[in-house]
C-alpha cells in the first residue's frame, strides 16, 4: 500500500471512530496529526536508529499534554534510547504530539500485536504499535491500517546494504572525500577555485556535507548529529555519532580547515553607514593544533565518548605536513590516530590527469 493510500486509510478510520466518541474534534487537526506522524517515522533520523524493542504510541483525543512535543524524530529517538527490556514502552500523547502523563500506563509493556489489540479494545484506545517489521494502528481492538517499517525495507534490500557500522566511521569519512570531493563532483566550497580561496566559514560546508554522507552511508546502528552539546562545557562538537550497538557510546568528530577563505569585516563608510568590506583570511597550523586540544577536552569531559578524530580539510597551496605543538604520542588516549588530513584539489580529475601525463612526458624526454 502506498504511503498516500495508507495516510488516507488512517485518516478515514480514525476520523470515523473519533468523531463518534469526540464530537468536538476537528478534521483539520486530525489531518495535521496524521501528516506529522508519517513525517516522523519516515525521517532519516528515525530510519538510522535500530529499534531496541517494540513500542507503542497511545493517542488521547481529549486531554492536552503538558510535556514538550514528543512527536518528532529527536524525541522519539531519545525515548527509544531509554528503553530497557522490562521498562514501560508506551508514549501517551495528545493531538499536538505533547506527552500526557498517565499513571495508569506507567508500567505497561506492549510486546506483541495481541497485547496491543487487547489493550486498545479493553480501554477503547487509539493505539499505534511499532516494531522492527511494521507500524500498525489499532482502534478499539481492530487493526485499521498497517505498513512496513523502514527497518524492514533496509533488511529486504529496498534500501542499499553497503552501509557501514559506526566502528568504521573513518572509512566513511575517506569514502566521502574520495567519491564526492576528489572525484570533481562538487566544488561548492570554492569562492575562487583558480586562486584556491574557500567560501566564507568553509567548516560549515565541510561539516554539513559530511553529516549528509554519514546519514546516507551509516547503518541503522548509528545516529548522526551535528553541533551536539558536550558534557561539562558550553561547546559543541561538530559531529557526534551514537553507536547503539555499544551501550550508546559517542564518537566525536572535530572539523578544521587550512588555507585561505573569504571573509568580511565591518566598517563605516564616508556617509556613516555600516558596511562590510570583502577580504580574505588565512589559516595555518594553529587550526589543527586547536582542534586536537579541543577534542582532547571533549573526550575527557564526556564519559559516554569512546573515541574521536580530528578531520582537517587542507586547501593550502603547498602540501606541507602539519607542524604540531605536541607529539601525537601525547594526544588524549581516546583520539584515533593518525589524524585525517584531507588535501583539497582545485583541479578536476580530468585536468589532474592531463597534468600528470605532461609531467610523465617531460620526465621521459629528459
Amino acid at each position: 500500500m502506498s504511503q498516500a493510500r495508507l495516510k488516507k486509510v488512517f485518516h478515514e478510520a480514525l476520523l470515523v471512530e473519533m468523531l463518534t466518541n469526540v464530537p468536538t474534534l476537528d478534521t483539520i487537526g486530525l489531518n495535521v496529526f496524521i501528516n506529522r506522524f508519517f513525517s516522523c517515522f519516515k525521517s532519516r533520523e528515525y530510519s538510522n536508529r535500530m529499534l531496541p524493542k517494540p513500542f507503542a504510541i497511545i493517542l488521547d483525543p481529549v486531554r492536552c499534554g503538558s510535556v514538550k512535543d514528543y512527536l518528532n524524530p529527536s524525541n522519539i529517538i531519545a525515548f527509544l534510547s531509554q528503553l530497557k527490556s522490562d521498562s514501560c514502552n508506551v508514549l501517551f500523547i495528545d493531538f499536538q504530539g505533547k506527552r500526557v502523563k498517565d499513571a495508569a500506563y506507567n508500567d505497561v509493556v506492549i510486546d506483541g500485536d495481541d497485547v496491543a489489540s487487547g489493550l486498545s479494545k479493553a480501554d477503547k484506545l487509539i493505539l499505534f504499535y511499532i516494531n522492527q517489521l511494521a507500524i500498525r494502528a489499532y482502534v478499539n481492538g481492530e487493526c485499521v491500517a498497517s505498513t512496513d517499517n523502514v527497518h524492514t525495507l533496509k533488511r529486504s534490500g529496498e534500501i542499499r546494504n553497503t552501509d557501514k557500522p559506526p566502528s568504521q566511521y573513518r572509512d566513511i569519512i575517506n569514502d566521502h572525500f574520495k567519491k564526492d570531493m576528489l572525484s570533481g563532483k562538487r566544488f561548492g566550497y570554492w569562492e575562487n577555485k583558480q586562486n584556491r580561496i574557500l567560501k566564507q566559514k568553509p567548516e560549515h560546508y565541510f561539516r554539513d556535507q559530511l553529516v549528509y554522507y554519514f546519514k546516507n552511508n551509516l547503518t541503522v546502528d548509528g545516529i548522526v548529529e551535528k553541533e551536539a552539546p558536550v558534557a561539562l562545557t558550553d561547546d559543541k562538537i561538530d559531529i557526534r555519532i551514537t553507536d547503539t550497538t555499544n551501550d550508546s557510546e559517542y564518537i566525536f568528530i572535530e572539523i578544521k580547515w587550512m588555507g585561505k577563505a573569504l571573509s568580511f569585516k565591518k566598517d563605516i563608510n564616508k556617509k556613516g553607514r555600516d558596511v562590510k568590506i570583502r577580504g580574505q583570511i588565512e589559516i595555518g597550523d594553529e587550526s589543527p593544533n586547536e582542534g586536537i586540544h579541543q577534542l582532547g577536552i571533549y573526550l575527557e569531559n564526556e564519559t559516554r565518548a569512546k573515541c574521536g578524530s580530528l578531520v582537517t580539510y587542507d586547501a593550502r597551496t603547498m602540501n606541507n605536513d602539519i607542524n604540531w605543538n605536541i607529539d601525537a604520542s601525547e594526544w588524549h588516549k581516546k583520539i584515533d590516530k593518525p589524524d585525517l588530513r584531507l588535501l583539497i584539489k582545485s583541479d578536476s580529475a580530468s585536468i589532474e590527469a592531463k597534468k600528470l601525463a605532461q609531467k610523465y612526458k617531460k620526465k621521459k624526454q629528459s
